[in-house]
C-alpha cells in the first residue's frame, strides 16, 4: 500500500470516529464479532518480565471486553483473542476502543476514541518497519556474500524504511511520541538485531560463530544506551543477545563443541547483569534470565542462591511479594513432585485423562500450530519418536493449547503428525486445563513424566537437541 494510501485508508477510518476525553487511566475496551463461542482476551505488555506473569486476562460477556491499566509512559502492549495478534499503542490517559472481527483473517480491527491513527499504523503490514518479507529476502541472499555485504544491506533497508517512515509522517498527523517510539523499535533497534542474526541468515550456530568472532559484536558499541529506548521491546532483546555473548565469548571451547553446562552458563549470565550501573536495566536483565532459566529448565532450586539475591534488591514491595509467590508457585514443579492431572482430548476425538499414563515414561510436547517456534521442531520430533518407538515404556504425547481446533487439525494432517498421541487441551490456548496446571507462559515447551507419574522435568531439552535429550532419555530407559 503506497503512502496516499495509508492517508486514505485512516482519513476513512477516524470519519467514522469520534475522539473522547482522556480519562485518568488506560482504558482498553471493545467488541468482538464472532461465529462461535467467545474465547478469553489477553491483554500483555510488549516489554514483559518472563519471570512474572504480566498478563491480563478477561472473558467478554456478550462480545464485550474491558482492560483498565496504568502506565506512565508511552509504550506498546499486545492483545490476544484466539489466533488474532493485535499490537497496541498507549499512553497515560487514553481510552483505546476495537472492534476485533474474528470472521475475517485480513483487516479484523477497527480503532476507535484515542491513538485510532496510531493503532490503525501498527497494525498495518504495509507500514514501513525494518525486517518485512522483502528485507528478510535481500538479508538471505546478502548474507551468503559475506559480513560486509549483509551489514551494507542491512543499512540500505534502514535508510529505505527511515525515508518511508519520515514521508509518512508528513502525511499522517500523529501523536509525537509514536513518531519518536515506533522507529526507535521497529527500525532502528530491529537493524541492530538484524545484524546479530548474520549467523542464522548464513546457515551458522549463531553461539559457536559469536564465541570464534567476538569482533563480530563490535557493532553494538554504537547502539543507543539511554532510557529513551527503555520502552522498545527489541532494545531489551539486543541487550539480552550482547550480555550473552559476552558470556558465550568466554567460554569459547565449551560453546563450540556444544559441552556448555547450562546452568553455569546462567549463572554467569546473572553476574555479568549485575555488572550493570543503571538500576531498570540491571533488574530488567536479571529478572528475565531467572524466567528464561525457569521457563527452559524448571528448576528454580538450582538458581536459589541468585534469585534470593535478586529478590532482596526489588525495592517495589508489591513486586517483591509478586515475585516471591510466582517462585513458590514454581517449586511444586520440581523433580519428584507429583505431576498434575489433565485431561485432554485426542486426534479421534476421545475425552481422556492423564491417569491412563501412568506406567510409562512419557515425554510431552507442547506446542500450537499458531507458533512458529513449534512447528519448525517437528522433523526433529519425528527422528527422536522413531529412535524409540519400539520402547513399550516410553510413548510421546503431543499436546497443543491451539485455540481453534480446525487450525490444529489441518497442522496434523498438512505436516503428517499422526505418530503417537496427537492431543489438544481444549479450549482457552494459554488458559486451558493444562496450561494453567503445568504454568506453561512459552511455547514450545517439553515435559517429561516417570511411570508412577511424577515429574521429571517440567523443562527437558527440544527435539532439535538431540545431543542433550538422547542421552537424558537413554539413561531413564536404561539403555
Amino acid at each position: 500500500m503506497k503512502l496516499s494510501m495509508i492517508r486514505i485508508f485512516l482519513t476513512l477510518v477516524i470519519l467514522t470516529n469520534s475522539l473522547s476525553v482522556n480519562s485518568q487511566n488506560v482504558r482498553i475496551y471493545g467488541t468482538i464479532l464472532e461465529s462461535t463461542d467467545y474465547s478469553t482476551v489477553i491483554l500483555s505488555p510488549a516489554v514483559f518480565s518472563k519471570l512474572l506473569d504480566s498478563k491480563i486476562e478477561t472473558s467478554p460477556k456478550k462480545g464485550a471486553f474491558e482492560f483498565n491499566i496504568s502506565v506512565s509512559n508511552a509504550c506498546f502492549y499486545k492483545l490476544y483473542y484466539k489466533t488474532k495478534r493485535i499490537q497496541l499503542f498507549v499512553k497515560p490517559g487514553a481510552n483505546i476502543q476495537l472492534t476485533i472481527d474474528n470472521t475475517k483473517t485480513t483487516n479484523y480491527t477497527i480503532f476507535y476514541e484515542d491513538l485510532i491513527q496510531e493503532n490503525t499504523l501498527l497494525n498495518l503490514e504495509s507500514t514501513p518497519y525494518l525486517g518485512n518479507k522483502e528485507d528478510r529476502e535481500n538479508l538471505k541472499q546478502a548474507a551468503q556474500q559475506g559480513l560486509e555485504v549483509y551489514y551494507k544491506e542491512i543499512d540500505n533497508a534502514y535508510k529505505l524504511r527511515s525515508a518511508e517512515w519520515n514521508a509518512l509522517v508528513e502525511e499522517v498527523s500523529l501523536s509525537q511520541e509514536f513518531v519518536e517510539l515506533y522507529p526507535r523499535n521497529y527500525i532502528e533497534m530491529a537493524s541492530y538485531l538484524y545484524k546479530y542474526y548474520y549467523p542464522k541468515y548464513h546457515g551458522l550456530h549463531q553461539d559457536s560463530f559469536i564465541a570464534v568472532h567476538a569482533s563480530f559484536l563490535e557493532f553494538y558499541k554504537f547502539m543507543p544506551n539511554h532510557s529513551d529506548y527503555y520502552h522498545c521491546p527489541l532494545y531489551i532483546d539486543n541487550r539480552m543477545n550482547i550480555l550473552k555473548a559476552n558470556v558465550n565469548s568466554k567460554n569459547k571451547p565449551l560453546i563450540i563443541s556444544k559441552n556448555t553446562d547450562d546452568l553455569e552458563l546462567y549463572k554467569g549470565y546473572i553476574r555479568e547483569a549485575e555488572l550493570e550501573h543503571d538500576t531498570y536495566l540491571r533488574e530488567t536483565l536479571i529478572e528475565n534470565l531467572i524466567g528464561e532459566w525457569v521457563n527452559s529448565y524448571g528448576r528454580t532450586s538450582e538458581l536459589k542462591q541468585e534469585i534470593v539475591a535478586y529478590i532482596d534488591q526489588v525495592k517495589d514491595a508489591d513486586r517483591k511479594i509478586a515475585l516471591k509467590k510466582r517462585l513458590v508457585n514454581l517449586a511444586q514443579y520440581e523433580t519428584g513432585q507429583p505431576a498434575p492431572n489433565f485431561s485432554f482430548e485426542d486426534y479421534s476425538g476421545n475425552k481422556r485423562h492423564s491417569r491412563e499414563l501412568v506406567g510409562k515414561i512419557v515425554y510431552i510436547h507442547v506446542w500450537s500450530s499458531a507458533n512458529a517456534a513449534s512447528m519448525t521442531e517437528w522433523k526433529a520430533a519425528k527422528e527422536i519418536n522413531t529412535k524409540y518407538k519400539d520402547q513399550s515404556d516410553f510413548m510421546f504425547l503431543y499436546l497443543s493449547i491451539d485455540e481453534d481446533k480446525e487450525a490444529w487439525e489441518k497442522a496434523i494432517r498438512d505436516h503428517k503428525l499422526m505418530d503417537e498421541i496427537q492431543a489438544i487441551s481444549f479450549p482457552n490456548g494459554f488458559n486451558s486445563d493444562f496450561a494453567r496446571k503445568y504454568a506453561i507462559q512459552s511455547l514450545p515447551s517439553y515435559i517429561l513424566i516417570d511411570k508412577s507419574g511424577n515429574i521429571i522435568s517440567n523443562r527437558v531439552p527440544k527435539p532439535s537437541q538431540p545431543e542433550k535429550l538422547i542421552p537424558l532419555l537413554d539413561k531413564l530407559l536404561g539403555r
